[in-house]
């Protein structure tokens, strides 16, 4: 069953149950920094493993379970997504931070408007197995790292459809935040865009940056969604090219929040994609 958001959300509805904490150690005792790191990804994964386990069983033998209509039927539940940041994405997919942990682009090529094939899980699995046997370029190639992975035991998961979407880190501050505003920066001028910021009006609802922006350290979430509120205003005398180019990524990004999207909103992003490239 499907809970609204603004349950989940919410600690005094219970909506979300803790089945468990995940060690952080530092494994001072292994002496090799390498096999410290194996080791501190294979607990990752054993821990995983051990909390999910359950749900491994129910998903390959199945469960049986009473419906709403008074029935029991056999399910097979699956786990079907994981959230986490972009770090976490990379250990739980076994990839090294430098590739992605979805798709199997290049290094240095993230950026590009390009169809990419999705991670596999049996793709990587057998390169694990040929690199520890003798040796893969597939397994260099696929930026991965040998671990044990829980998802292996998840029959019906594979990894390129299991790793949600980091809205915060990806996007509003790697996008929107790193990319976007830098290179407006760039085009506009440093300094003429945080005096814009500070001398624009005040307005309810609207976040005044009374000391701009491009000097902030640290960013939260709300601040950055407040900065690309006012980010279009700002450039609107640059070229008709940067204002497009600026215009459609917003677009993109506020479609990106939609809690479901339908198929014209999904050619609606792609076409705002291709603008911006």
């Amino acid at each position: 069953m499907n809970l609204p958001k603004h349950y989940r959300r919410k600690t005094s509805k219970r909506a979300n149950v803790l089945i468990g904490y995940l060690p952080v150690p530092k494994l001072d005792c292994v002496p090799d920094k390498e096999e410290r790191r194996r080791a501190r990804r294979n607990l990752f994964h054993q821990c995983l493993g051990s909390l999910l386990k359950p749900l491994a069983e129910a998903c390959e033998n199945g469960v049986e379970m009473e419906c709403h209509d008074g029935g029991v039927r056999r399910m097979y539940p699956v786990l079907t997504a994981y959230v986490a940041n972009f770090p976490e994405q990379c250990k739980f997919a076994c990839t090294k931070t430098t590739h992605c942990p979805t798709c199997v682009v290049k290094p240095g090529k993230q950026g590009d408007l390009q169809n990419t094939d999705y991670r596999t899980s049996n793709a990587i699995m057998d390169a694990m197995r040929e690199e520890a046997e003798k040796g893969s370029a597939k397994f260099r190639r696929l930026g991965l790292f040998q671990a044990e992975p829980f998802w292996e035991k998840h029959i019906y998961t594979d990894i390129g459809c299991l790793l949600t979407p980091d809205l915060l880190h990806q996007l509003h501050k790697g996008v929107l935040k790193d990319h976007l505003t830098k290179w407006a920066a760039h085009i506009v001028g440093s300094a003429i865009i945080d005096e814009r910021h500070k001398t624009m009006p005040e307005y309810h609802g609207m976040r005044h940056f009374k000391n701009g922006v491009l000097s902030v350290s640290q960013w939260t979430g709300r601040e950055l969604k407040e900065m690309a509120k006012v980010l279009l205003p700002v450039i609107a005398d640059a070229e008709h090219e940067v204002v497009q180019a600026a215009r459609s990524i917003l677009d993109f990004v506020y479609l990106a929040h939609s809690s479901s999207l339908t198929d014209h909103e999904i050619e609606a992003m792609d076409k705002a994609l291709h603008t911006f490239h």
